[in-house]
């Protein structure tokens, strides 16, 4: 059976360099009084109320790019066992700083590996891989009876810009993900999503019992007017008046200040992208520059915010 997605492989491997400017480079979760708050840090908190860990847990971390997490789980209960699975070699200095090389794993992992993890994490990885159904028994097998399998995913009725990313090839509901675990044996713990704005955070044990699902008759609704949401947006970008003789900015260079960019009917009419965060200061964004907030020139007249 081919690809689904022919390519993805090498796309990952070779191209995909999102945050890897610096090690510590991460998308913002939220900004109060100043202060910045990194979507890690509300990872860490989160699971931390979800999961007892223990000095001697072998734990993999699955699709985990530059192993943020692991690093930060590391310090938080010293003594744990940490594993690395990803499909790109570009992560391997930052395992290295955790983990030795028997523990890491490219592509695919070593049969010895199987029943051996207490538990086994993917933070924002399974809306990126083409075979869910494959990584999630893949996962499964690696599972010790009664390990834990801990998830977060983009909730795409939370963070209605997971509908259109276009190397998220997979959205979840709370029905879907919950249809998911159960068909590889998992039995679904907790499915939450209220503690991580804009996602689903899950729970499963491997073993245990595994309840019936519920139909969702709304579900087809909901995503009706989600498509209708992005075509409104889509057209009203496109419609909007733009300032002229570059007195035009967007707040925002990630997702939403990208999708203003390529819906506006002037987009060289943008003078910069605006941004809060150190890491994207600096760039540039389709060849305008972004700058802080607080450097915004005097001369912009429209502000399109993302």
């Amino acid at each position: 059976m081919s690809n689904p997605l022919e390519g993805t492989d090498e796309y990952y491997a070779t191209e995909y360099d999102i945050l890897l400017d610096h090690e510590d480079e991460d998308q913002i979760y939220e900004v109060k009084g100043g202060e910045i708050t990194y979507r890690i840090d509300r990872q860490l908190a989160v699971i931390c109320q979800k999961v007892q860990f223990r000095p001697g847990m072998k734990v993999l971390d699955y699709g985990c790019a530059k192993a943020g997490m692991s690093k930060r789980l590391d310090r938080q209960v010293p003594g744990m066992e940490f594993y690395f699975f990803d499909v790109s070699d570009r992560y391997l200095e930052y395992w290295q700083k955790l983990a030795p090389s028997h523990n890491h794993a490219i592509l695919a992992t070593p049969a010895h590996w199987e029943n051996q993890f207490d538990l086994i994490t993917s933070y924002f990885s399974l809306e990126h891989i083409p075979d869910p159904v494959a990584s999630i028994a893949h996962i499964t097998s690696m599972l010790k009876k009664g390990g834990l399998f801990y998830a977060i995913v983009p909730d795409i009725f939370g963070n209605i810009a997971d509908f259109i990313v276009v190397d998220h090839v997979n959205h979840f509901t709370r029905t879907s993900l919950a249809h998911l675990l159960q068909g590889a044996g998992l039995s679904v713990v907790d499915i939450d999503s209220a503690s991580h704005r804009g996602a689903l955070v899950v729970v499963a044990r491997n073993g245990g019992e595994v309840a019936s699902l519920e139909r969702d008759d709304g579900l087809q609704q909901q995503v009706q007017e989600l498509a209708h949401y992005w075509g409104t947006a889509s057209r009203r970008v496109q419609q909007a008046r733009v300032g002229r003789n570059g007195s035009c900015a967007i707040y925002g260079s990630g997702f939403y200040g990208t999708f203003i960019y390529s819906m506006l009917a002037d987009p060289h009419e943008v003078t910069c992208f605006l941004d809060q965060s150190p890491y994207q200061q600096g760039k540039s964004v389709f060849g305008v520059p972004v700058i802080s907030p607080e450097a915004l020139p005097e001369d912009i007249k429209t502000l399109f915010v993302g």
